[in-house]
């Protein structure tokens, strides 16, 4: 089973586009957000339609309340549509995958505005582990790509999909689970 996971958006639609058009070309089962959609880019009411036409499942981040409910200004020239389906993003996303329970977090399996990360000390992964009984955690924390093992369960962290500002790179993570889990990270350019 192979699953793509997209880091937080920050409404960078050309970013989606290219890490999604790279992502047909590779072949997936399917695709996942860690939430970020609306974020501090350019288009988030293009970014939120762009998911739920492809039918890409993910969380809600703490942006995506804010926007959601309109709040510090927050998805301002969003539509009532867009934040609904913001609103409608749930705190974590469970699937099967290859024998395994694959979860999706915005932050961790306690708390959306406190991630992990890969230099969380593991005790706190561990218990983030248990918490979510899932054998492999997706998370939005961090700037960087990584993977870690702790408890026999897989951490991964897509970095953001955008890249660093000016940098034209965009990335995320490849998941494959069949007898074993295999992570490895993408990176595509485009044109901010």
């Amino acid at each position: 089973m192979k699953t793509i996971a997209f880091g937080p958006i920050h409404a960078d639609l050309p970013a989606l586009r290219a890490c999604f058009a790279q992502a047909e070309k590779e072949g997936f089962d399917r695709i996942v957000h860690v939430g970020g959609v609306a974020g501090d880019g350019p288009d988030p009411e293009g970014c939120v339609r762009f998911l739920y036409d492809r039918n890409i499942r993910g969380v809600r981040g703490p942006v995506d309340e804010a926007a959601a409910q309109a709040a510090d200004g927050a998805g301002r020239g969003m539509t009532l549509y867009a934040r609904r389906l913001l609103a409608d993003l749930p705190f974590e996303l469970r699937k099967r995958t290859g024998g395994r329970i694959l979860a999706v977090y915005h932050g961790s399996p306690v708390d959306a505005g406190q991630p992990l990360m890969e230099t969380t000390p593991e005790p706190r992964l561990l218990e983030a582990g248990q918490a979510s009984g899932a054998d492999i955690l997706v998370v939005g924390g961090g700037d960087a790509f990584w993977h870690r093992q702790a408890g026999g369960r897989h951490f991964v962290g897509p970095g953001p999909l955008p890249g660093r500002p000016g940098s034209g790179m965009a990335g995320y993570a490849v998941i494959e689970s069949d007898a074993q889990v295999h992570v490895a990270f993408r990176q595509v350019p485009y044109r901010p």
